[in-house]
């Protein structure tokens, strides 16, 4: 498991991920709107095709958004449990890039092909990333419910203990 990410902490990286996705999902809902208003096809789509396609990207863009949210909101709190939706969409948006990638269907934007490898690889390790620092934010969650339940055991037994040999 990562200890930093991009030589950060990952409990710092962990927030800055999710604000730029959450500022990234804004910028994209913005975008999305105005390409749905625009009647236009996407090469070998029609128009009615390309508007479900922008639809669901819309859709998706407004989980991720807040998904992001989540994250922040989980790494603020020690919960593990919010970081799971971030991980999830961008681990389906990860296999669906590289599917798409392998099948061949980004022959539209193929002159970017290099790039958008660069940032399958980026979002890889972002994910690897935020995947550890689940790791960890659930281990300590987990250590402390431990202590916790020790500590109980703890005190019932001294209770035992009191009662047994304080009885008349």
């Amino acid at each position: 498991m990562l200890k930093s990410l991009f030589w950060v902490k990952l409990l710092a990286a962990g927030k800055v991920v999710g604000e730029v996705g959450g500022v990234a999902s804004g910028l994209g809902i913005i975008l999305l709107s105005i390409a749905m208003s625009i009647d236009y096809a996407l090469p070998n789509c029609t128009v009615h095709e390309t508007y479900v396609l922008l639809s669901i990207a819309l859709a998706y863009t407004v989980l991720f958004g807040i998904s992001s949210l989540l994250l922040i909101m989980g790494i603020k709190k020690n919960c593990y449990q919010l970081l799971m939706p971030w991980l999830c969409l961008a681990g389906i948006l990860l296999i669906s890039i590289i599917l798409c990638l392998f099948a061949g269907q980004l022959t539209v934007i193929e002159p970017f092909l290099p790039f958008i490898w660069l940032l399958t690889a980026l979002l890889c390790y972002v994910y690897y990333g935020i995947f550890s620092l689940y790791k960890r934010i659930k281990a300590i969650h987990h250590e402390r419910l431990l202590q916790q339940e020790f500590e109980n055991v703890k005190q019932t037994m001294n209770r035992m203990h009191g009662l047994y040999y304080n009885r008349p």
